[in-house]
């Protein structure tokens, strides 16, 4: 016996690849038009692994190792098919046998995670064969995650057996310190460092951690966006690879960054190029083909980092003309990179999109409860000057996230090689502006629907798909009609500011479930139906400084324990059955500042009287 017995999996493994099949062959006639929907096809397969966690989760409860079942069922993840799942290259191999009954239990999870990988690579196999090169990609790196040892899937991925690893890249992490004078920033010798990576050149005044640390995380996206964007760099058959007809090469580019100690030398150093540089904290300039980061750890400033190198992957990794949106869908290359901020590390593997992902949160913002929306014909046809000299420009760069995210993870992914088609056709030569409607296969019309409906989030989303709530400090799911298990999972969101969840049903148990939301601040309860009895809860929400309840169901009696918050600033009743009986209370709140009672029965009378005892407040009618 190896690390697994591989024999023994034979009857298994062919019983596993009947499942493919059957899998393959449930393609609807509407699905044929469009495509093989592979995202379905995918989640099918994850039925067979979650029975047999449950079997061996079973076993350990029966031989008393109950603590090895949250790990066992750590093993599978629960795909949302409005999400992408992107697997990382480890020079891992799979573990060595053990004894006893830890060592039974690791046997039997190795042999689950086996024959798992051996669906996905008859899968792969599949994608590879009808030419879908990018799934058959990003499949082969699945296959290598949960079988590290796969030799099929490593052999066509282009990684070496070194006995006890895999080697993936030849060139290792190096850094150097005795550096010449910098030829574009004029920095002195030996006052920056330089770290190089397979992939990129990093000069650097920060300190040696930090820019390890940008440089671990660089080769970990550009890693993600060589598997997202397959088709975009290269036209490689993974096909042939699988025949052994060649395998996958490391690109030999490398990428030039240039990375500040702080802001304040980001700022100085590039305000002569850069108009409103203090505002950022990246940059990309493509004439000089370099990306300018600000050190910073912070969740904004990496997304920045994403963003910006998302830039640079485009347009260096294959030849492209100068500014490719300069006259035209500016709102797209803007989208993408906003879409490619949504990456989050899940520990070997990172996700891409999802509802909970910050930017839609805005977008969602934007369109539901604000009502901001510009037709994407009129968007695309935006020069990029018309797009950035907007007074609404936040707003556009909200709807072009919500639209590209749209456009990578609706219809399950289906219309992604579509856009991966367009960047690269665009970034190569100008386009005619009907361009992107032909390649995309729809109208612009068809699309503005489309957005409107994937705007759309549900309890099940919020319930069963929330990925690194510690994560997360904005929420935006409006008429989700969420139930308690939907605020549950809101309530794990610790460092939450604020949260929208309009129109739904708002229970004392759903504010309860908010009670370690410490830094919630902001709370949008818009046209919500609320329990008198919640109201009481939401007065101890003790970072509660905004609370919207227009046109909610909150009564002058509910106002009387609200009161008890007193560090609320804001509170909005307008279109409310609030009547002249409120305004006592409302006198004794001391704290609120701004009070919107617009569209109510306040009498002008009473509103006046409000004013006379609190002079200081601001009252919106």
């Amino acid at each position: 016996m190896s690390r697994i017995n591989r024999s023994s999996l034979l009857a298994k493994i062919l019983t596993s690849v009947l499942l493919v099949v059957l899998a393959t062959a449930t393609t609807s006639f509407a699905q044929k038009k469009k495509g093989t929907d592979w995202r379905a096809k995918r989640k099918l397969l994850d039925r067979a692994l979650a029975d047999e966690l449950e079997d061996i989760a079973s076993w350990c409860r029966g031989s008393g190792i109950s603590q090895q079942v949250p790990q066992t069922f750590k093993i599978h993840q629960n795909h949302d098919l409005r999400r992408q799942y992107i697997y990382l290259p480890t020079t891992k191999k799979m573990p060595e046998p053990r004894s006893g009954k830890l060592g039974q239990w690791l046997e039997r999870v190795t042999t689950a995670k086996v024959e798992h990988a051996a669906r996905i690579f008859e899968l792969a196999k599949k994608a590879a064969d009808e030419g879908a090169n990018a799934i058959a990609f990003q499949f082969l790196h699945e296959v290598t995650y949960f079988d590290r040892d796969h030799l099929a899937a490593r052999a066509a991925l282009g990684h070496k057996d070194k006995g006890d690893s895999w080697q993936i890249n030849t060139d290792r992490l190096k850094v150097k310190k005795k550096r010449p004078n910098h030829g574009v920033l004029n920095w002195q010798a030996g006052s920056y460092i330089t770290v190089i990576t397979p992939h990129f050149t990093i000069d650097s005044t920060a300190g040696e951690k930090e820019t390890i640390f940008l440089a671990e995380s660089l080769e970990q996206w550009h890693d993600v966006w060589r598997q997202v964007f397959f088709e975009f760099w290269t036209t490689a058959s993974v096909k042939r690879w699988l025949e052994k007809k060649g395998s996958f090469k490391e690109p030999k580019k490398r990428y030039n960054v240039v990375f500040f100690k702080d802001h304040q030398q980001y700022v100085t150093s590039l305000s002569k190029w850069v108009k409103g540089v203090e505002g950022s904290t990246g940059y990309y300039n493509q004439e000089l083909q370099l990306s300018f980061f600000s050190a910073g750890n912070d969740p904004q400033n990496i997304d920045t980092w994403k963003h910006e190198l998302a830039h640079q992957l485009f347009r260096e990794t294959s030849r492209a003309r100068k500014a490719p949106f300069k006259e035209q869908h500016l709102w797209l290359d803007e989208g993408i990179a906003m879409y490619f901020e949504s990456l989050t590390d899940m520990d070997g593997y990172v996700t891409l999109g999802g509802f909970d992902s910050r930017r839609l949160q805005y977008s969602r913002v934007r369109k539901l409860r604000e009502g901001f929306f510009v037709p994407s014909q009129e968007l695309a046809s935006m020069s990029q000057q018309q797009f950035q000299s907007r007074k609404d420009i936040s707003s556009i760069y909200s709807q072009a996230a919500g639209m590209a995210h749209m456009l990578m993870n609706d219809e399950r992914g289906m219309l992604q090689p579509s856009i991966n088609e367009f960047m690269k056709v665009i970034h190569k030569r100008k386009v005619k502006p009907d361009s992107f409607e032909k390649i995309i296969g729809k109208a612009m019309p068809q699309l503005d629907l489309q957005y409107l409906k994937f705007l759309e989030t549900s309890n099940t989303e919020v319930s069963d798909y929330l990925l690194r709530p510690e994560l997360r400090t904005e929420m935006a799911v409006p008429n989700a009609d969420l139930s308690v298990s939907g605020f549950d999972s809101i309530g794990r969101c610790q460092r939450l500011r604020w949260l929208d969840v309009t129109g739904s049903k708002i229970s004392p148990a759903s504010i309860e479930a908010l009670k370690d939301c410490g830094r919630l601040r902001q709370l949008f309860l818009t046209r919500c139906s609320i329990a008198p009895k919640a109201f009481a809860t939401m007065s101890q929400l003790r970072a509660l400084e905004e609370l919207d309840l227009t046109a909610s169901s909150v009564t002058d009696g509910d106002l009387a324990i609200l009161a008890r918050a007193t560090r609320l600033k804001v509170l909005r009743l307008a279109a409310t059955r609030v009547t002249d009986a409120a305004i006592p209370v409302l006198a004794r709140m001391p704290s609120v500042e701004i009070l919107d009672v617009s569209k109510t029965r306040l009498s002008n009378r009473a509103i006046a009287s409000l004013q006379q005892s609190r002079p200081g407040i601001n009252i919106i009618r």
